[in-house]
């Protein structure tokens, strides 16, 4: 697994999707420092630490550095992991939600 020697995933991206990659950290128990953008906050859940749009190098070491404390790393990453189990990211729950939708919608016709 690529996380397997990550301690923490940075993603400095300003985006208003949700990346699979903070997902992905969050189901390795791998804790995230992102943007404070409510995509971000989706995608990331409890399991991430979120900085201001307008934060410095500063904002984002001080974070960082937070992150990877032996408490909060460890409640993040509990978190983190409890986040990506959702039943509403989980593909094979989200396949089968689409095939169905797509059934009632051509059983209608």
């Amino acid at each position: 697994s690529i996380y397997r020697d990550a301690a923490v995933l940075v993603v400095a991206v300003q985006s208003d999707t949700r990346p699979r990659t903070i997902l992905e950290a969050g189901a390795n128990g791998i804790p995230v420092v992102t943007y404070d953008r409510p995509a971000l906050r989706e995608a990331g859940g409890a399991g991430a630490v979120y900085v201001p749009t307008d934060a410095t190098a500063t904002d984002w070491a001080d974070a960082i550095r937070s992150v990877l404390e032996p408490g909060p790393y460890e409640q993040l990453s509990i978190a983190g992991l409890e986040h990506a189990r959702r039943e509403d990211i989980n593909p094979d729950v989200v396949a089968r939600r689409f095939v169905r939708a797509v059934r009632c919608g051509t059983d209608d016709r």
